[in-house]
């Protein structure tokens, strides 16, 4: 056997014996003496030096305990790789440390197993205690104080579906307390998806499936698949870098679908793992989860924003059908045009409304006059002019036939070029004045007539707001609402007690509601006595 020294060479240590160990011991009595001479050596005198000293014996190789427990340590570590051992759980204990010593027993058999605190991180998938049975991943070992085999865990796993469903509860505990169902978190769907990523087995049954839905419901799709295990060791690694993987695209998809088909508890485990779930909660792009059947819940469904029952599920809630849409389109198109047809008719039979009001016909009507107003005026102020004109040209014509015109003929024409060279530009003068006064009155008019307009229909207002008021205030109903009733006989108001018999029937009218009574006495009404 070899054992390995500290320098790390494979060489046996050897250890000489020592320089006693093969000579006989003197007998009492004959002890050999001993001199010391100038050159240091010592030698025997006496009876035993006649005797011939005997050979020594060749050195042996040994090792000592601890270096023989290293090499049983060593053997034992070499021999075995890392394996799975199924044991039941006893002695289990976990001191300050933070490390957990417990014994995996079976029926026959015990094995000491240590697990350090650097392997299980944070906590244990699931809290150990005595009787739970346990798969454990480590490798053989030995330890040199107590000589005993012992596995050195890396990975401890409850076993059968009791012990996954007690994991499964603790883990779902565990992402509870760090708020990743919280509905808060959930992130909205888009309505209209352009690009779709998925993870998914790429030689599924459930692959086919969703590709199927998605081309028949929006072949307009710009599909990414991120091909992932999803099933076995290393499968809810491989899923969760999936989605890691299509949240770093540039750009992203709108929609993610993580899917796989129906199976047992144990094919759908890796879905409730870390890896998944956490891969699920940081993805900023809204995450479809369709994993087995209807009845199956894993906890990536409860971290996922949308959980739908099966992978075609997943497809049908991911996008819109085409169908539909066309479908709703057409109806939203045609509940449109309704809408505007009857809002034009609307506003057709309020425009119609407005032009057959009293007021609106009233200015019209207002307006004509003024226009007809305006017309005469204009009329007779031509009829003015025109009549002086006249005058003037007749007054012209005495002069011309009087003596003094004869006399001096050549002043007379004179004068009456200047008159109608007067005439011309009266004339013309008069004719601007005339439009620039028209048009002066026809804007004083407008105005006049709004501002008049406006003030008559301020005071309609205020009147009919007087009427309205002193309507209210003679209302019956105000007086109903103060306390008091109308007390009515087959129709017809009661006035008087006397006009009542025993046995008549009555409706009294409140301000809230009416009642029905009979009379009982009607020579004893007093107020509301008598009445029930």
């Amino acid at each position: 056997m070899v054992l390995r020294g500290n320098n790390g060479s494979n060489r046996p240590r050897l250890r000489p014996l020592p320089p006693s160990a093969g000579r006989k011991r003197p007998r009492p009595g004959l002890a050999p003496k001993t001199s010391a001479r100038g050159d240091g050596v010592s030698h025997v005198s006496g009876p035993a030096a006649v005797k011939k000293v005997e050979a020594s014996k060749p050195e042996r190789a040994f090792f000592t305990v601890t270096e023989a427990a290293l090499k049983v340590r060593q053997v034992v570590e070499d021999a075995f790789p890392p394996l799975w051992i199924l044991g039941e759980v006893s002695s289990f204990r976990q001191p300050r440390s933070g490390h957990i010593y417990f014994s995996l027993k079976d029926g026959r058999s015990l094995l000491h197993v240590v697990m350090f605190r650097g392997s299980f991180g944070s906590g244990l998938p699931v809290p150990l205690k005595d009787g739970m049975e346990v798969l454990v991943l480590g490798r053989l070992s030995t330890y040199e104080r107590g000589s005993e085999v012992q596995v050195i865990a890396q990975q401890i796993e409850p076993h059968g579906q009791g012990a996954l469903e007690l994991q499964r509860e603790a883990l779902e505990k565990k992402f509870a307390k760090a708020g990743l169902f919280a509905q808060s978190r959930k992130k909205p769907l888009p309505r209209f998806p352009r690009r779709i990523g998925i993870v998914s087995s790429p030689t599924g049954a459930a692959i086919r499936d969703i590709l199927t839905t998605l081309d028949r419901q929006w072949p307009l799709l710009n599909i990414v698949i991120a091909p992932a295990r999803v099933q076995g060791v290393g499968s809810a690694e491989q899923v969760g870098e999936g989605i890691d993987a299509l949240n770093a695209l540039q750009p992203p998809p709108d929609v993610i679908i993580v899917s796989r088909g129906g199976g047992s508890v144990e094919h759908l485990w890796g879905f409730n793992l870390e890896p998944i779930v956490l891969a699920i909660a940081r993805s900023e792009v809204p995450v479809i989860t369709g994993v087995g059947h209807e009845v199956d819940e894993t906890l990536a469904d409860l971290v996922a924003d949308v959980r739908a029952a099966t992978p075609t599920a997943a497809a049908k809630v991911a996008v819109p059908e085409l169908a539909e849409l066309e479908k709703y389109l057409g109806e939203s198109e045609r509940r449109l045009k309704l809408a505007l047809r009857r809002q034009l008719d609307h506003a057709r039979q309020r425009l119609d409304e407005i032009q057959e009001r009293y007021d609106f016909r009233s200015i019209r009507s207002l307006l004509k006059r003024q226009r007809q107003g305006l017309d005469e005026l204009s009329s007779r102020f031509d009829r003015s002019v025109r009549q002086r004109l006249r005058f003037e040209f007749e007054r012209l014509s005495a002069l011309e036939k009087s003596y003094a015109f004869r006399v001096v003929p050549g002043q007379m024409r004179e004068n009456r070029r200047l008159l109608e060279s007067l005439g011309e530009g009266l004339d013309r003068s008069i004719s601007g004045r005339l439009q620039e006064g028209r048009g002066q009155l026809k804007h004083l008019s407008l105005e006049r007539l709004q501002s008049a307009m406006v003030r008559q229909l301020q005071k309609g207002q205020e009147k009919m707001a007087q009427t309205a008021a002193k309507l209210e205030a003679m209302s019956p109903l105000k007086v109903l609402a103060r306390g008091y009733g109308i007390v009515l006989k087959e129709g017809s108001v009661v006035k008087d007690a006397t006009d009542l018999v025993e046995g008549d029937v009555l409706d009294i009218r409140l301000s809230r509601g009416q009642v029905r009574a009979r009379v009982e006495d009607s020579s004893e009404i007093r107020g509301k006595e008598g009445v029930e």
